[in-house]
């Protein structure tokens, strides 16, 4: 019986070290990712959607040099990329000269939409799952620099008032 327990504990802990491990690691951006044919950006799609996760859930202030490799190869993806047209408006994405980490939330989180929803995907929609991924991150994040626009888009959020919000802006 003892040595049954034993091994049950070496185990939880092998098995814990190994998640803790994982959740340090995060995010394994690709290496040699080229992007020629519309193919190849189709074939990163779910890579998109994993870093896309993982940015979300990533504090301001951790892993700087892993997020600043996820936010190139998203950028890379973005560039050319005949498949998902990511539309930036400097009015609704404002928020980015205050807290420039949050951009790259923004991009992610529009991606994630037109790759998830590609029949359905415009700017309005596209832009307000940008933003309600940064009013999210923004929420969950302290260390971010104090923003009141946003904190008002984020009560804007709150109401269901947004994409109204979202529309005028793409209007004007």
């Amino acid at each position: 019986m003892k040595t049954l327990f034993k091994s049950f504990i070496f185990f939880a802990f092998i098995f814990t070290c190994s998640f803790v491990q994982a959740q340090k690691k995060g995010f394994e951006v690709p290496k040699n990712y080229n992007f020629k044919t519309a193919e190849d950006y189709k074939k990163y799609d779910s890579t998109v959607l994993a870093c896309t996760t993982w940015m979300c859930r990533l504090d301001v202030d951790k892993m700087t040099e892993e997020r600043k490799q996820a936010e190139a190869f998203l950028t890379a993806w973005m560039d050319g990329n005949p498949n998902v047209k990511i539309e930036l408006n400097p009015k609704i994405t404002a928020f980015a000269e205050t807290n420039p980490y949050l951009l790259p939330i923004f991009i992610s989180a529009y991606a994630k939409y037109a790759i998830t929803n590609p029949t359905e995907v415009n700017p309005v929609k596209g832009n307000l799952a940008g933003l309600k991924a940064v009013c999210k991150y923004y929420d969950n994040n302290p260390n971010l620099n104090k923003d009141k626009n946003l904190e008002s888009l984020i009560k804007l959020n709150e109401k269901n008032k947004l994409r109204k919000w979202v529309t005028e802006q793409l209007k004007s």
